[in-house]
């Protein structure tokens, strides 16, 4: 893994780093596994900062995944500890950077699969499909599951992904930071989309 892994912090809308790798946002909920699932996927501890207060990311982070990927962390929504003011400032540069930035290939939507799709979690998605971006689901925190709540609640989830995107049923993973489940089907599937033509 390159040493040299976190290429930018961003706080103004433009600051990007100039890199022609293809790109691969993560977003969520605050408190949504999101640190953790960066964490474990990137093969670095710590590099993304877990914190029990919500909205502790505000800038967005590159950070170079095997120099075959740039994957972008963008900061969390929904009850963030944050003026709104701040919020809207954060909108404003992450608009700018989902909306044009011309490496950008995919947009991993996280969440906590205890809470399953939210309202917020399905107009986000739709929001990206609608800007022709190619959009995942990662549900994180599957070890908070018994293997029979897991079960059931994964049923649940992808009949209610199959009814709102019949195509992204399997686009859809469930992953355990804690215990490295289902990441590396992520990775794959990050390094195929991303890489494809």
């Amino acid at each position: 893994m390159n040493e040299n892994i976190l290429l930018a912090t961003v706080f103004e809308k433009g600051g990007y780093p100039k890199t022609t790798l293809p790109e691969a946002a993560v977003c969520g909920r605050s408190n949504c596994g999101k640190s953790s699932f960066l964490n474990s996927v990137l093969g670095v501890k710590n590099i993304a900062r877990v914190s029990s207060k919500p909205g502790k990311t505000a800038s967005i982070n590159f950070y170079n995944y095997a120099d075959k990927i740039v994957i972008t962390d963008l900061p969390g929504y929904g009850y963030a500890q944050a003026t709104w003011a701040t919020r809207d400032k954060w909108k404003e540069v992450i608009d700018h950077y989902l909306f044009s930035r011309e490496q950008l290939k995919m947009i991993l939507v996280l969440a906590d699969v205890r809470r399953g799709m939210q309202k917020e979690e399905i107009e986000l998605v739709n929001l990206f499909r609608e800007q022709g971006l190619k959009v995942s689901i990662i549900f994180t925190k599957a070890d908070k599951l018994s293997s029979t709540e897991l079960s059931k609640i994964k049923a649940q989830v992808l009949a209610q992904i199959s009814n709102l995107w019949q195509d992204m049923r399997e686009t859809t993973f469930f992953t355990s930071s804690l215990k490295k489940t289902g990441l590396d089907l992520v990775k794959k599937h990050l390094q195929r989309i991303c890489t494809e033509k």
